[in-house]
């Protein structure tokens, strides 16, 4: 049994994208800015389902995806569709990668036992 890190990972995929008889893990993504941060608002307004909201943000997000050198140049519901094929664990992946560019790799927050509510402090 190993142990690895995203940071050990870098900028690929743990599974990747079948192609070809090989899988393709590359992934790169546009700069997060206001505007990005407008037109991902926008994808947002009605939109309940966290999971959907997901996959919107990786079509507005990535750049380049394993074989599709330029993601952005493919229509909205096609980048959805190559999304929503690939594997949970590139999913996952690429949006925590996409959050560790946007702000930061410390991400802290209180959790509250269920039980008796004690709250655990923030480990740094």
């Amino acid at each position: 049994s190993s142990k690895s890190t995203i940071g050990l990972w870098g900028h690929q995929l743990p599974v990747g994208i079948l192609t070809g008889g090989s899988f393709s893990r590359s992934v790169s993504f546009k700069p997060y800015t206001m505007a990005a941060e407008r037109s991902l608002a926008s994808h947002k307004k009605g939109n309940r389902n966290p999971a959907a909201f997901a996959t919107s943000v990786m079509a507005e997000m990535i750049e380049s995806l394993g074989p599709y050198g330029d993601f952005q140049s493919l229509a909205l519901n096609k980048r959805k569709m190559i999304i929503n094929q690939m594997y949970m664990a590139d999913v996952l992946h690429a949006y925590i990668l996409l959050r560790i560019e946007a702000m930061g790799d410390e991400l802290g927050f209180d959790i509250q036992c269920g039980t008796c509510g004690a709250v655990a402090p923030r480990r740094r």
